[in-house]
């Protein structure tokens, strides 16, 4: 017992002298600004995101996303992987109490011959049924005491991935819906592009016609019918890839609503073109506690600080406690059966002494994780306000450009309203009428591709902002 005592006491010495290389220095983190310097003078009230989409209030759009959020498979990839983080943690949890399994064998035996020698002899009388059987039923038992905390840290690793999984799939939910808006935006601005395509192709088959029927008078040159058939076809050359980037982005929308690219998806009246305004009150605190990217980058750093504890618990002694347990019978031949119980208690211990520095190198390498987690979330925050002040400016600017190309739409409708009146009175041809018309056209599709922009730029900081998942 004396000498089970010392050889305890030197295995919790020699522990003490296996110890862990100090950690590295940490880096100050990041600190956001209190308002976003491009959205600072909006003071108006907070605006609510987590429904961001409905701000375009389009039930053809709503609808769609809806629909895309119940079907999209990677969706429903992300929430399985949810699903196994969270089982993950009750695997490891389940280290902290002890391990019970039960056991047992039955057999029976036959035996054909004797046995020589005297023993064979004084066996003699008990050889009726030369057979045996017998059976044995036992339970066990084992817990090692979490004392320095290697499987808490375990747990706190497996449920940090829970935090890494959750917000893997709220980036994906954001992701998707903020496509869907992005395309579906985009298509109905292809189709009011076609509208006006369509007007201006009158326009100019309009424009060819009368220069036809000029030159028919003798007051155009055929220097003129082609000019006026060259403008016609430049803008029929359109159609078709407007037409193709119409279709591409339909098949976009069905993939990423779940379904296959041929399904017909249903698009609202585009006639009614609406870009919600920028959302304000949103701070930069609370765009970085929403953002899926960055609360993922933190669990990240949560995980390999758990994980440098587990490593740092490597080095110290590790104890068990071992039971066992049991009872059975064993009948041999004609002999008397046997019937026994028998019982085990144990505790045992185990140190690390020569490990050729694989622990110690363990937890070095985990310390320059953990540095290097830190610095990722450090990164992952920079990258977030900056998505946002970048989002604000660029939105802020296509809504100067879509202004000016207003107030330029503005003019040219004044001065194609102009002609038309100098061409009441006689003072213009047509021609010159037509051609006002085809600048005004002109402009409209200019300001309607500022207006997709626009929304694209919306969406983009709808998105850098972290709403909706």
């Amino acid at each position: 017992m004396q000498a089970n005592r010392l050889n305890m006491a030197a295995l919790l010495l020699l522990g003490g002298c296996v110890t862990a290389p100090p950690p590295g220095e940490r880096t100050v983190p990041v600190a956001p600004p209190q308002t976003f310097e491009a959205a600072a003078a909006n003071t108006a009230a907070a605006t609510d995101i987590s429904r961001w989409w409905a701000a375009w209030q389009d039930p053809g759009l709503n609808a769609l996303v809806e629909q895309a959020l119940a079907a999209s498979p990677g969706l429903r990839e992300a929430r399985a992987r949810v699903e196994a983080a969270r089982a993950t943690v009750t695997t490891a949890e389940s280290a902290l109490y002890p391990t019970i399994a039960a056991g047992g064998a039955a057999w029976h035996a036959a035996m054909d011959g004797r046995l020589s020698s005297t023993a064979g002899d004084l066996l003699a009388p008990y050889e009726r049924g030369r057979s045996g059987t017998g059976h044995i039923v036992g339970l066990g038992a084992t817990w090692e005491p979490d004392i320095f905390g290697g499987a808490r840290a375990n747990i706190s690793a497996a449920s940090a991935m829970v935090q890494v999984q959750e917000n893997a799939e709220r980036g994906a939910r954001l992701t998707l819906v903020a496509d869907i808006v992005e395309n579906y935006q985009q298509a109905q601005g292809i189709r009011r592009r076609q509208a006006l395509l369509t007007r201006s192709i009158a326009e100019a088959d309009h424009l060819t016609a009368y220069a036809a029927a000029r030159m028919r008078a003798g007051q155009a040159t055929a220097a003129d019918i082609s000019r006026a058939e060259n403008a016609a076809a430049a803008l029929k050359a359109e159609q078709g890839m407007l037409d193709a980037l119409l279709d591409g982005r339909k098949r976009r929308l069905a993939v990423l609503a779940g379904a296959t690219p041929e399904t017909p998806v249903q698009l609202s009246d585009p006639s009614l073109p609406l870009v919600p305004a920028a959302p304000t009150g949103q701070l930069p605190s609370d765009v970085l506690a929403r953002r899926p990217d960055v609360l993922a980058s933190a669990a990240v750093a949560d995980i390999r600080a758990a994980q440098l504890k587990r490593a740092r618990a490597d080095l110290l002694p590790r104890f068990s406690v071992n039971f066992v347990g049991q009872t059975g019978h064993i009948a041999l031949g004609g002999l008397p059966g046997f019937n026994g119980q028998s019982a085990l208690l144990g505790l045992s211990a185990w140190i690390p002494l020569f490990t050729a520095n694989r622990l110690q190198a363990g937890v070095r390498a985990g310390d320059a994780e953990l540095r290097a987690a830190l610095a990722a979330q450090d990164a992952a925050v920079l990258q977030a306000l900056g998505d946002v002040e970048t989002a604000y400016a660029f939105r802020a600017g296509l809504e100067s450009r879509l202004e000016g190309l207003r107030a330029a739409n503005a003019i040219s409708s004044r001065r194609a309203d102009e002609q038309a009146r100098l061409y009441r009175s006689g003072r213009v041809r047509l021609s010159d009428v037509i051609e006002a018309r085809l600048q005004v056209l002109k402009d409209e599709d200019s300001a309607e591709q500022a207006r997709i922009a626009q929304a694209s730029a919306t969406v983009q900081l709808y998105r850098a902002l972290g709403g909706g998942w």
